[in-house]
């Protein structure tokens, strides 16, 4: 084993001046082993698993009196190396209220002629609170900063997406239990750990102004993936696979919504915080409006920019290169077609009314 330098040479050339260029870069490579000393190298593998049996992952495993150390995987597993042959003492990083013992031989590793495998456990020194973070209604609530504090130690984790929570191993002790996210209100609690799992389920309140309810069809259906518009046209909420909404807004009252869903018509409601609503969608009607747009000569025009306004949303296009245009998925009412030249000069305005027709064919001649 020993210390060497690469020698990294490259040579380039210039193809206007034909002048060649040499520039050498130098890497130190530390550790490299001959052929012979490699054969010599072993290693010590294994896991870390809590007392269930569960992985430890992120865990520092480091070998006594050596440079040699090891992160283990989301698995729970490390590899040490490289080491010679010898007899080793592992040393685990810590993790409040547990002892690492091997579950397979003993914790003096003796590597003779093979590498080795020696998997540990966490023997919890202490106790473990779970549960379940809900709202009134059973609801799971994520996300939840779950903070114990005591005189024999703290710790901390979060509910994850079912509401679930389950704490690391402490030392046995009395412990001050609270819950924090932002928009809610949790009870504190008192638990006492000896060595055993204890169950504490907390209930939460909502106490952000939040608007709510559900969005359905003409047939009382959920209507999936609708959007909930506010000002400034960004979006409040999206529906879920049942047609609800939930979100939270800056201060009590009532809010001016738009509801936005594929095949439906755009529909303006007003919703009260804290007071669930319910919004019905109609389907969009299959008319459409198109036509043509030619000159005096009966030539068609391109690039005119036509618009349609009235009952239904408005909406904008250009004429193609044969001067057609169209409007599709407009919805019955009455409406203003116009359409102005590429320099913004009215060509003409038409009053049209679409009561279910599915094609009404609105032309224009620009006479100029």
């Amino acid at each position: 084993m020993g210390d060497y330098t690469l020698r990294l040479q490259v040579a380039s050339r210039d193809p206007t001046t034909l002048q060649t260029t040499t520039i050498d870069d130098y890497y130190p490579i530390k550790y490299r082993y001959s052929d012979q000393e490699r054969s010599a190298l072993y290693s010590i593998t294994g896991r870390l698993v809590t007392r269930d049996g569960e992985p430890m992952p992120y865990m520092n495993v480091l070998v006594g009196g050596l440079p040699v150390i090891a992160t283990t995987d989301l698995q729970g597993r490390f590899v040490l190396s490289p080491l010679r042959l010898g007899t080793y003492v592992l040393t685990i990083g810590s993790s409040p209220g547990c002892t690492f013992t091997p579950i397979n031989g003993s914790a003096l590793i003796t590597i003779s002629n093979s590498s080795v495998t020696r998997d540990f456990r966490c023997n919890d020194t202490g106790g473990r609170v779970l549960g379940t973070i809900a709202d009134s209604a059973g609801k799971p609530i994520p996300d939840v900063l779950l903070n114990l504090s005591g005189a024999a130690g703290s710790g901390e984790t979060y509910s994850n997406v079912n509401g679930q929570f389950e704490t690391s191993s402490l030392p046995d002790g009395t412990y001050t239990v609270t819950a924090f996210r932002e928009g809610w209100t949790f009870p504190t609690q008192t638990v006492t750990l000896q060595g055993q799992r204890i169950t504490r389920n907390v209930t939460g309140s909502n106490t952000a102004p939040r608007i709510l309810g559900y969005v359905r069809d003409a047939q009382g259906q959920g209507v999936a993936g609708a959007y909930l518009y506010g000002s400034g046209e960004s979006a409040y909420s999206v529906t879920n696979r049942d047609g609800y909404f939930e979100s939270t807004v800056p201060a009590a009252g009532s809010y001016q919504v738009a509801v936005d869903a594929d095949g439906f018509a755009l529909k303006a409601v007003s919703v009260t915080t804290n007071t669930s609503a319910t919004v019905t969608l109609e389907p969009v009607g299959r008319q459409m409006v198109s036509g043509y747009v030619s000159n005096a000569s009966g030539g068609t025009v391109s690039g005119y920019r036509v618009t349609m306004s009235g009952t239904g949303p408005a909406m904008e296009t250009v004429t193609s290169a044969s001067g057609f245009y169209r409007f599709a998925q407009v919805l019955n009412g009455a409406y203003t077609v116009e359409v102005r030249r590429p320099n913004s000069e009215s060509v003409g305005a038409r009053p049209i009314t679409v009561s279910g027709a599915d094609l009404i064919e609105v032309n224009f001649v620009d006479k100029r």
